[in-house]
């Protein structure tokens, strides 16, 4: 899963708090990518539970919610 996010400081922000609250991410950002177009990766698998997933989801939300990336 890719999540684009775009701006690099706060990609590195947005990176910091998921890996604290439990998520295994890792951030693509120049020269990988075109500035201004930085990005979270995690990587799901069949291993993965139900409730693991969930749980993601559910950071994932109140990371958006915490660094306004939910478009409304």
């Amino acid at each position: 899963v890719i999540v684009n996010f775009g701006n690099e400081s706060k990609t590195l922000q947005l990176n910091d708090y998921l890996q604290k609250t439990g998520l295994d991410t890792s951030i693509i950002q120049f020269p990988a990518v075109p500035k201004g177009e930085a990005r979270i990766r995690m990587f799901i698998t069949s291993e993965h539970s139900e409730e693991q997933l969930n749980k993601a989801a559910e950071i994932i939300l109140k990371a958006a919610d915490k660094f306004d990336f939910l478009k409304k």
